[in-house]
């Protein structure tokens, strides 16, 4: 372990948002965190942050989309610190829009930033932890990986992807005492949009589910610490999530055929007041 016997994190998309958000509440738990994102300056300020409140962290640029970035991060924390107890892939974007509407390239953005980079995260630090004898990875997903909205197919396409490669991980690394946990919020307040593409009218509603989120993210790091610590696979921390998510497993026919908007930009908002109603 680290000095002070602090347990060490490596957490990406850490310069805005939930990753700062997750960074900060790791530090009152005493973690020693390598706070890193594609913006050198945000990462950093993050890692000001928790200096200020007598937490230690470093930050560092990361661009999750090159294996590489990865790699050497985890080369360089794991020999400077013995080690990375934590991983958490946080790094997200959002694309949405009708499937076929979608740019080729806008697909492969989101893929490369919601979907490879957890896939280079987990290759650079699994072995690692298999040296070390163990660890925990948190991959931040959402609810649109467990129920998929009209109109958004590439975010949901890739935070599925996430979810599948997590329950996937689950059983891989439990021989090797590695725990996984999966994040499914629905909305609350974050950074995401601040990487939208897809039509204006979609923004706009994204905002608006967004603001109008009853828990906070703060709230949201400590349910996700907590599922964490009682090494749950699923993190499902809004009570609406967990209803829906429930209903599309028992009622899967139910839910798409007659729940659903068909139109987000004209009833998504319908579904978006139910859903922030609830914790």
């Amino acid at each position: 372990m680290c000095a002070a016997n602090r347990e060490r994190a490596f957490v990406t998309g850490a310069g805005s948002g939930f990753g700062r958000v997750l960074c900060l509440a790791l530090a009152r738990r005493g973690y020693k965190i390598a706070a890193t994102d594609i913006n050198a300056n945000a990462a950093s300020e993050t890692a000001l942050m928790i200096k200020k409140a007598a937490g230690e962290a470093e930050g560092a640029r990361v661009d999750v989309t090159r294996p590489e970035d990865l790699e050497s991060g985890a080369e360089r924390f794991c020999k400077e610190w013995g080690g990375i107890d934590l991983l958490i892939n946080n790094a997200g974007v959002a694309v949405v829009g009708k499937l076929h509407e979608v740019k080729v390239e806008d697909w492969q953005f989101i893929v490369n930033t919601n979907l490879l980079s957890v896939v280079h995260g987990c290759r650079a630090f699994i072995p690692r932890m298999m040296q070390q004898g163990g660890g925990h990875i948190i991959n931040v997903a959402s609810l649109a990986g467990i129920v998929s909205l009209p109109e958004m197919g590439p975010y949901n396409m890739t935070k599925a992807a996430v979810v599948a490669i997590s329950e996937t991980l689950k059983v891989e690394l439990r021989p090797h005492n590695i725990g996984v946990t999966v994040v499914c919020p629905s909305f609350f307040k974050t950074a995401l949009m601040d990487s939208f593409r897809g039509p204006e009218a979609l923004k706009n509603v994204g905002h608006t589910a967004i603001d109008t989120g009853k828990l906070s993210a703060e709230e949201i790091a400590g349910i996700v610490l907590r599922d964490m610590e009682r090494n749950r696979l699923y993190s499902i921390p809004h009570r609406a999530g967990r209803m829906i998510w429930r209903t599309k497993r028992l009622m899967p026919e139910l839910l798409y055929r007659y729940f659903l908007p068909t139109d987000m930009e004209k009833d998504g908002a319908r579904l978006i007041s139910w859903l922030n109603k609830l914790k």
